[in-house]
């Protein structure tokens, strides 16, 4: 996930730095924002980083750490149908990730040229660009083609994005004193971007909902009991999650029918019900009251209940 994080950092800088690109007509290019680390290596890379031909600003990007965002811990499992299958996978585990970016100009220092004006008006334009940006959302950034290389859950995502935090990152002399020699401590745009980290989904089945059972004996017209199944789900934010511990009720024209407790994937069933319409209902603390009509046995054989605020 973190290159796919690259890529989306790396398209909002040549989308939004203008002192990137050598003129107006002129597009900045991919080599103008690279990520290793800004060392003898980089510095002896600057001077082939050119544009027609010509010389041009350029910015590092390196990941200076990472680190668990504690405090977007989540238990949660979702529970979603993927290609007829069921499937279950924890919630995203969140990182935090730290990454460092320094503006490099090729002009070279002379009694009438201070390079490091130019860095700073390009330090500034990325602090702008990233402020305005944040969350990053791979939506409103790439393009389609882009877009496409990103896994499912990311493209959907929208990364909460600090810049320049107040605390900043405790050991930058340690950091420039290991570049090299040559090395002097340069000024720095100091951005720390939430990544989800996927994990492999379980299989859980097919998701059965509705089974059908005939009964009755020799000569007399059999009885048709049904048995439903459905999940408990908060949709909010694009995203169907799991409710464990919701409240569900089912309700006839006469009244309700049978009560029962999502279990710990979300999921509730109802036995030995009679065919006819019913209504469900589902509460949870925090949550608008959840309703669906439904017929049984129903034609979709679709009986969760959507929570939304």
């Amino acid at each position: 996930m973190i290159d796919h994080v690259d890529t989306i950092l790396r398209q909002v800088l040549l989308d939004e730095v203008p002192a990137l690109r050598p003129s107006a007509s002129t597009l900045a290019t991919q080599d103008q924002v690279r990520f290793q680390a800004p060392d003898d290596a980089w510095r002896g890379e600057l001077p082939n980083i050119v544009v027609n031909n010509t010389p041009v600003n350029a910015l590092n990007v390196y990941l200076l750490d990472v680190r668990e965002a504690r405090k977007l811990r989540s238990n949660e499992r979702i529970v979603e149908e993927r290609d007829g299958v069921a499937v279950r996978e924890p919630a995203p585990f969140r990182v935090d990730c730290h990454y460092l970016i320094t503006a490099w100009s090729p002009i070279q220092t002379t009694p009438t040229l201070e390079p490091t004006f130019d860095e700073h008006r390009v330090l500034a334009q990325v602090l702008v660009a990233l402020a305005r940006r944040s969350p990053l959302a791979p939506t409103r950034v790439l393009s389609s083609a882009q877009l496409a290389q990103l896994p499912l859950r990311l493209q959907q995502e929208q990364l909460p994005t600090h810049v320049a935090p107040a605390d900043g990152f405790p050991k930058l002399g340690e950091l420039w004193a290991a570049m090299g020699a040559g090395a002097r401590w340069k000024p720095g745009a100091y951005v720390v971007v939430t990544v989800p980290l996927t994990t492999e989904a379980t299989v859980l089945g097919l998701p059965v909902t509705a089974v059908i059972a005939d009964t009755g004996i020799e000569d007399a017209a059999p009885e048709r009991l049904v048995v439903i199944g459905g999940t408990a789900l908060d949709v909010r934010g694009g995203r169907s999650l799991a409710l464990p511990g919701a409240s569900v009720v089912l309700d006839a024209a006469t009244g309700t029918v049978a009560r029962t407790v999502a279990d710990g994937d979300g999921r509730f069933v109802f036995a030995a019900l009679v065919p006819g319409p019913y209504t469900l209902r589902g509460h949870t603390p925090g949550f608008a009251q959840a309703e669906t009509r439904l017929v049984v046995p129903s034609s979709s054989g679709t009986h969760d209940l959507l929570f939304r605020t």
